[in-house]
C-alpha cells in the first residue's frame, strides 16, 4: 500500500492559509467593532452582548448616517461576512485574501477616520 504524502501536505498547507485567511478577518472585523464601540462609550454607551454588533451598525446609522455614513457604511457587510465565517455552512463560501485584503483597508478607515471624526462631534 503505498500513499501519496505530497497530496495530503497540499491539503494541509491550503486548510492553514484558509484558516490564517479566516482569522485574520476575524481579527479586522473585531477592531473596526471596538472603533465603533468606542464612539458608544465616549457618549457614556455600550452595547449590550444580545445583538451588540448590529446594535452598533443602528446606533453609527441613527448618529452619523450624514456626515460620515460612507466611513461606517462597510462594517455592516464586514459584520456579516465575520459572522457567516465563523458559523461555516455549506451555503457560504470561505472568506478569501482578497476579501481580507479589501476589509483591511476598511477595517482601517473605520478605526483611524470614522471613530476619532464621531468622537471629535459626540465630545
Amino acid at each position: 500500500m503505498s500513499y501519496d504524502l505530497g497530496e495530503g501536505a497540499g491539503h494541509h498547507r491550503r486548510t492553514r492559509r484558509l484558516e490564517t485567511v479566516a482569522a485574520r478577518h476575524g481579527f479586522e472585523g473585531e477592531r473596526a467593532r471596538k472603533a465603533l464601540a468606542a464612539v458608544l462609550e465616549a457618549q457614556g454607551l455600550r452595547a449590550t452582548a444580545t445583538g451588540g454588533h448590529v446594535v452598533l451598525q443602528d446606533a453609527m446609522e441613527a448618529q452619523f448616517e450624514p456626515p460620515l455614513g460612507h466611513l461606517f457604511k462597510p462594517f455592516n457587510r464586514m459584520r456579516m461576512r465575520r459572522n457567516q465565517a465563523e458559523y461555516a455552512s455549506m451555503d457560504n463560501p470561505e472568506v478569501t485574501a482578497e476579501e481580507v485584503l479589501a476589509d483591511l483597508v476598511k477595517a482601517r478607515g473605520l478605526v483611524e477616520d470614522f471613530a476619532a471624526k464621531a468622537i471629535d462631534l459626540v465630545s
